[in-house]
């Protein structure tokens, strides 16, 4: 059981960085994703990064105002379940705005960005835009599914 819901923590997004003192700030919005995924698999989500200190951001070459450090971003895998299977879920979540598929770091990024900015991509050497031809690359569907996932409120801390 977590602090923040049923199966997540504040263990699960403090920033690793080991300077920062253990730095928090989470999007309750991302929290309420990750529990729907955690539910619709029947297994657990694996949060590789969450949370990210600015200055964290920065050395790992990213920017200081990423949506890691925004607290509304994780790289996630969940237990015995094809990426593939993860992302194209996380496809018929209203909240999750930005999704990335990284194939060969083995992870799935979900973002609760805003709406207007949302975007979809796969990361080889770099950021690219998830057309037809790189879904079909990666078997991920062509269309998406049609929605299952109930909205969730939007509330964040």
């Amino acid at each position: 059981m977590g602090d923040l819901s049923e199966h997540f923590g504040k263990r699960d997004f403090t920033c690793r960085c080991g300077e920062c003192k253990d730095a928090f700030k989470i999007s309750l919005t991302l929290v309420g994703v990750l529990e729907m995924m955690r539910t619709h698999f029947n297994k657990r989500v694996n949060i590789l990064k969450g949370y990210t200190c600015p200055d964290y951001a920065e050395k790992q070459g990213g920017v200081r105002k990423s949506y890691h450090a925004r607290g509304q971003a994780a790289d996630i895998t969940v237990d015995g379940v094809p990426l593939e299977e993860v992302f194209s879920y996380a496809e018929t979540i209203a909240q999750a705005h930005g999704i990335g598929f990284y194939p060969f770091k083995k992870f799935v990024h979900v973002d609760v960005r805003e709406e207007a900015k949302s975007e979809k991509w796969v990361y080889e050497d770099d950021y690219l835009e998830l057309t037809d031809a790189r879904r079909q690359k990666y078997s991920l569907p062509v269309q998406a599914p049609i929605p299952e996932a109930p909205a969730i409120p939007t509330a964040q801390t």
